[in-house]
């Protein structure tokens, strides 16, 4: 492209392809026209040179225009539909390519997607696992604790008799003075006060194991845990809280089994009370 064709500023083409094709076209056909033109003066020379008229001449030179014209009308054909399938090659090889890249995109995060999905049932699998390992663990704890306890519950002598040496042996004992030991004892006498006023009460006769003033006053010294036992309280769960507590007998099914448990607590109480 010479720069008559371009402009002097921006350097891009004067004109658009449209335009320029149709001056290739017109370009060509010109020098068709050039070539005939040269043809008829050679032909008419040769002829003059010859002696011969030189209209057979001349009508042979228009038939060669005319082939002339013809063939070069069949290679633009040509050269257009080799152009018009280049394109359309080049779309389809265009679409293609995008489809390829499209489904490569595709498969790239559909596999992002399932090394997610994957990665989330791995760690929900390992959560499950670990929950299960804590429950496991969390029983097998809570089996070892029930056992020691039942042990220990099964170590310690029951009824009055048993309160009573508890009392002296241990708790008196093992508080570390006197202030103390009355301490503890006014905080039983107020537990089982409480339970023989009314022993229908059930939350007279539960006293959280971890309760903060009854360990204070009377679960840190030895012996004062021990005493409940004796008085018939048992280790247990109370809505999932570990606690001593003091089940009643049904007074109507039970009527013996439901006067002894009472009969020991108003014994501890007095025992007590004598203190």
């Amino acid at each position: 492209m010479t720069d008559r064709q371009k402009d002097p500023i921006t350097g891009n083409p004067r004109y658009g392809e449209k335009t320029q094709e149709r001056v290739k076209v017109l370009l060509k056909k010109h020098d068709i026209l050039i070539a005939a033109i040269q043809a008829i003066f050679e032909s008419n020379a040769n002829s003059s040179s010859n002696g011969s008229s030189g209209s057979g001449d001349g009508a042979a030179v228009v038939e060669t225009i005319k082939e002339s014209v013809r063939k070069q009308a069949e290679q633009e054909q040509i050269e257009k539909e080799m152009k018009q399938k280049e394109m359309e090659h080049n779309l389809l090889d265009q679409k293609k390519r995008d489809e390829l890249k499209a489904q490569e995109e595709a498969d790239r995060r559909r596999e992002e997607m399932e090394q997610e999905q994957r990665e989330r049932e791995a760690l929900s699998r390992r959560a499950e696992e670990a929950r299960r390992a804590r429950l496991d663990a969390e029983r097998l704890e809570q089996e070892r604790q029930a056992r020691a306890d039942y042990s220990w519950m099964q170590s310690i002598p029951k009824g009055p008799d048993g309160v009573r040496t508890i009392l002296h042996q241990q708790l008196k004992v093992s508080a570390p003075s006197d202030a103390e030991y009355r301490t503890a004892v006014r905080s039983l006498h107020t537990i089982f006060g409480q339970i023989v006023a009314r022993p229908e009460e059930p939350k007279f006769r539960r006293i959280r194991r971890n309760h903060a003033a009854f360990v204070q006053d009377v679960g840190r010294h030895a012996g004062g845990k021990e005493l409940l036992v004796a008085a018939g309280f048992r280790l247990d769960r109370v809505d999932g809280v570990p606690s001593f507590f003091s089940r009643e007998p049904d007074l109507e099914t039970d009527m013996d089994a439901w006067s002894e448990w009472f009969d020991t607590l108003k014994a501890t109480l007095q025992i007590l009370s004598d203190e």
